[in-house]
């Protein structure tokens, strides 16, 4: 049977936690989790804004009738932009352990030509690919990986901490720490000393990446509030999150570097 999206349960303003536990939607444990769902959503968002980054722009001279007028490359010659502009493999990373085997060039697929491939059989049963950009491909697998890990983090703070759950919770690792941190340290070793704070913007991406930053800081200011309340928390939540802003941070600087956005420095006025 199919779950229903709606259940009137909450029209008066309360919803349960995992537990049964009827809470008003005000409530600080509320607050917590609907910022980390709230942060995922940016996430992709992100993650979306990379693919199109990585698509190779049209020509800024082509006037748009002549664009609609020019004939479309035939099938056999058509060349994406993904492919066109993918860079020389980078060398093994931490993200090699979540990250699928490459085709081989034989078998690639674009992500632009999958969309006039013909459907799948009923029987097929494949994961959901990431439209990877050709500039960030580690950084969309681990921004997915991340997607999955606070679906982990809202579950730990959906559940009511005086009952025990009727089914399994997923729970956070040390490891999922030591890969932002290993993926920060290898952005950082690419990009140019910081030497002044500087400003979001230069580009969607870029601006996006903050966004995702100062929602990632809330979150993480809302978990903190919940257990200054009395609320027992994981500690590796707040790890976890904390790890997560300076990885978003990082990524924003890393962004604008692999498109060659410049930074926008903050001018003091003193």
């Amino acid at each position: 049977m199919a779950i229903r999206i709606y259940t009137k349960t909450g029209d008066k303003g309360s919803t349960s936690l995992i537990g049964g536990t009827k809470v008003p939607k005000s409530h600080l444990r509320i607050e917590a989790y609907g910022t980390v769902d709230e942060l995922n959503s940016f996430i992709g968002l992100l993650s979306d804004h990379l693919s199109a980054a990585g698509a190779a722009p049209a020509p800024a001279s082509a006037s748009p009738l002549a664009a609609a007028a020019s004939p479309s490359p035939s099938p056999s010659t058509a060349v994406s932009p993904l492919v066109s502009t993918a860079p020389a493999p980078a060398s093994a990373s931490p993200l090699a352990a979540i990250a699928s085997p490459s085709p081989s060039p034989s078998t690639a697929v674009s992500p632009l030509t999958a969309a006039s491939a013909p459907p799948a059989s009923p029987s097929a049963t494949a994961e959901p690919a990431v439209a990877a950009s050709p500039l960030f491909p580690e950084a969309q697998i681990l921004l997915r990986e991340i997607q999955d890990r606070l679906f982990t983090v809202g579950s730990s703070l959906a559940c009511d901490p005086d009952k025990e759950p009727k089914f399994a919770i997923p729970d956070l690792h040390e490891a999922d720490i030591q890969l932002l941190e290993s993926a920060i340290d290898s952005m950082d070793a690419e990009l140019p000393p910081m030497k002044s704070f500087v400003l979001p913007g230069g580009h969607p991406a870029v601006s996006t990446a903050h966004i995702a930053r100062c929602v990632c800081r809330r979150a993480e200011r809302g978990v903190v509030r919940l257990q200054d309340a009395g609320a027992p928390i994981e500690p590796l939540v707040l790890q976890y999150l904390n790890r997560l802003s300076d990885y978003l941070f990082e990524l924003a600087r890393f962004i604008g570097h692999r498109l060659a956005v410049p930074e926008i420095p903050w001018k003091p006025r003193v």
